[in-house]
């Protein structure tokens, strides 16, 4: 019974080891991608914060046009 017990634990520890091997290589690669990941996301984050500012600078030009041709628009109907 005890003897079974042992050879069930170190059945279990050699492949607890295994699988630690597998993972450890395997962690450099998702190392790798997470970095790649990672540096995507911050360039998309920069886009989309200047295309914000394009959509402000664009709406505030809007606003000046309209109300330049409301002016207009007063001034021919006088």
């Amino acid at each position: 019974m005890l003897e079974e017990e042992v050879r069930l634990l170190w059945a279990a520890s050699r492949k607890n080891n295994f699988d630690l091997h597998a993972l450890e290589a395997q962690a450099p690669s998702a190392e790798d991608q997470l970095a790649l990941v990672t540096s995507r996301a911050k360039k998309m984050v920069e886009i989309v914060t200047e295309q914000w500012f394009q959509i402000q600078h664009l709406e505030q030009a809007l606003e000046i046009a309209k109300i330049r041709a409301l002016e207009v628009q007063r001034q021919s109907s006088m």
